[in-house]
């Protein structure tokens, strides 16, 4: 993929896709669709995960999800999106997002392009209302990976992401017990939850590019 390539996609993607009333989302856990769609706007928390992406070295389509490390907390060890809270000093999400990016994956934020804000997504156990974005950069970035939050980097092209279908795993966390939930097996990952239900939204995005 050259960059022209990459330009035609970016392009596509913050002029002419929008999701439509048609779009189902299916990798919300069962019984939990009530939870995520109705929160209480006063006393939820914010955050902010961004779609990161890039072009290897290969020329490929890329972006990084994280495992973040063992932590006292309701998403120890999980996959995600880089992201996390709204601190006072961010101007906006956006500044959170960016600035959670460059803290977790030491990536210049400055040469950052935003494309398109995606849905807002509840997340129950930590009770925070995530705003996801997509960007991009021209340049191949440096990841300098910050140890102290994440455990390990794994990096999806487009083109695997599009192709990806829904799976059913057991997760067993601090408010879970064997369940049964929908997911994706990312690079021998199972991702789940939150991560698994915007990466599906970006997912759909992905397929009306294709011509």
């Amino acid at each position: 993929m050259d960059i022209k390539y990459f330009s035609n996609f970016a392009l596509k993607i913050k002029q002419k896709i929008k999701i439509t009333s048609n779009f189902k989302n299916d990798l919300i856990p069962i019984g939990k669709d009530r939870n995520i769609r109705n929160y209480n706007k006063k006393s939820h928390k914010k955050a902010a995960v961004i779609i990161f992406c890039f072009q290897d070295s290969l020329g490929n389509i890329c972006f990084p999800l994280i495992k973040r490390q063992v932590y006292d907390g309701v998403h120890s060890g999980q996959i995600s999106l880089p992201g996390g809270k709204k601190d006072p000093k961010d101007k906006s999400l956006w500044e959170t997002a960016k600035r959670e990016l460059n803290e977790e994956l030491g990536v210049d934020v400055s040469v950052l392009k935003k494309l398109k804000k995606l849905k807002d997504l509840y997340i129950p156990p930590s009770n925070f209302l995530v705003t996801p974005y997509i960007a991009y950069t021209y340049e191949t970035p440096n990841f300098i990976i910050n140890r102290r939050e994440v455990a390990e980097l794994i990096i999806i092209k487009m083109e695997d992401l599009i192709l990806l279908n829904k799976v059913n795993g057991r997760v067993s966390n601090s408010y879970l017990k064997n369940v049964l939930v929908p997911g994706y097996t990312i690079n021998k990952n199972f991702v789940w939850g939150a991560t698994a239900m915007i990466i599906k939204e970006f997912q759909y995005i992905l397929n009306l590019t294709v011509d």
